[in-house]
């Protein structure tokens, strides 16, 4: 026991040591309250299972000239990300009424226990504000993105599923947004 980390602590500086085993100490009662107080000790936060389905949806963006943009191509990482998960994320916010879907699950989750959060939300959700200006952000990242200018964009979902020779065989489209040069 002497060689336990908390002893090691504890021998080192009391007061680190009063002040981990307090925090965890207080995380655990919390929890057992069910507050949830951190995501690093909240299991069900991950505990989703992944779901397996048959149909993909795929966002796909064409340029003004015709061209699809292939995110898959030549881009860093981060770049692909921030190609598809904003558009995701402006998907997800047009299906839900114009609202962060982050939103809508942490309000499912608080039960109206922490309505000091309320005043802070602006500031850690995307709006109405956030939602109008995506088009003309997206419309200014693409350039710097491609390095060729962008004069309109089209952004169309399209359902796709692989057949029995594993191609892709897409059974709808539809347009998500498009924007126009003003």
């Amino acid at each position: 026991m002497k060689r336990s980390y908390l002893a090691r602590v504890y021998a080192y500086d009391k007061r680190l040591f009063f002040f981990i085993a307090g925090f965890a100490g207080l995380t655990l009662l919390c929890n057992l309250a069910g507050h949830e107080v951190t995501p690093f000790f909240v299991w069900g936060m991950y505990s989703a299972p992944e779901k397996s389905t048959d149909q993909y949806e795929v966002l796909e963006t064409r340029l003004a000239d015709g061209k699809t943009l292939d995110a898959s191509a030549g881009y860093a990482d981060n770049t692909r990300f921030f190609l598809n998960s904003p558009l995701a994320q402006y998907k997800e916010m047009k299906e839900n009424g114009g609202i962060d879907v982050t939103r809508s699950i942490i309000d499912a989750r608080r039960h109206n226990k922490y309505r000091w959060i309320t005043p802070l939300e602006d500031r850690i959700f995307n709006g109405e504000r956030e939602f109008q200006a995506f088009t003309d952000w997206y419309a200014r990242y693409l350039p710097v993105v491609t390095g060729e200018e962008v004069r309109a964009y089209a952004v169309e979902v399209k359902h796709v599923h692989y057949d029995d020779h594993q191609h892709i065989v897409v059974d709808s489209t539809h347009l998500l947004t498009e924007w126009r040069q003003h």
